[in-house]
């Protein structure tokens, strides 16, 4: 989906689906995040080294940079989780917004991504509040990601996205309503997963953001990519 990933029947690029979350980050102030990835699966038309993947990135931050209204972009790598699979995304933030979702609507169209999410604390089109958890780890060994991961998906959520920030690895997933995602589910179990792992003295921080959430859907339906080529209003 723009955002979240793989061995399945769907792809859902950087995000999720009910059982999962988006592959992108809570925004602060004025931000939108976005989750993205030029990628797809393994054995699928367009799957590519991940180096030109990060290339597309690249592109893809220039061409947001150039749209006026549209300030402080920042695109950085980060890693999809779908049901114990795994892929590179980009986690995009910036201010403004101007073309801004009509190009990342034209990139997720063209891309073949299932979705592309956009996170913000300000209203997004069509977006409904939720809430999105963020685990924060000083640091992580893969034997710890892959039992983070299984936490979540034990408890129905079977994806998210890893990144790192001010030198911490950081597992974001999230409850998403246009798919049917509950919010107060979500913060069950992560509580009793940030608790589980806390219980061994480990400092990891669990925080728990309220946002506008909107799904850019690969479809011609309301959510559709085409809804949002004429930007946002």
């Amino acid at each position: 989906m723009g955002i979240t990933i793989l061995q399945y029947q769907k792809h859902y690029g950087p995000g999720l689906h009910q059982s999962g979350s988006p592959q992108l980050v809570h925004g602060r102030g004025g931000e939108t995040r976005v989750g993205i990835t030029s990628q797809r699966p393994k054995g699928e038309p367009g799957n590519k080294p991940s180096r030109e993947v990060f290339r597309d990135m690249a592109r893809f931050e220039k061409e947001l940079q150039a749209i006026p209204g549209v300030s402080e972009v920042t695109v950085r790598p980060g890693v999809g989780i779908w049901e114990g699979n795994q892929e590179p995304t980009w986690v995009i933030s910036y201010k403004g917004n101007g073309k801004a979702i009509a190009l990342i609507a034209r990139r997720g169209q063209g891309y073949n991504q299932d979705g592309v999410f956009l996170m913000s604390r300000r209203p997004l089109p069509k977006g409904r509040r939720t809430k999105i958890t963020e685990m924060i780890f000083p640091r992580t060994t893969g034997a710890l990601r892959v039992h983070v991961q299984k936490e979540f998906a034990e408890h129905g959520f079977l994806g998210g996205t890893w990144r790192r920030e001010a030198g911490r690895s950081i597992y974001m997933t999230a409850a998403i309503p246009q798919w049917g995602g509950d919010a107060r589910s979500l913060i069950t179990a992560a509580t009793k997963i940030h608790s589980s792992l806390s219980s061994g003295g480990g400092k990891i921080e669990l925080q728990i953001h309220s946002l506008s959430v909107t799904v850019l859907e690969n479809n011609d339906g309301q959510y559709g990519y085409g809804q949002y080529f004429g930007g946002e209003k």
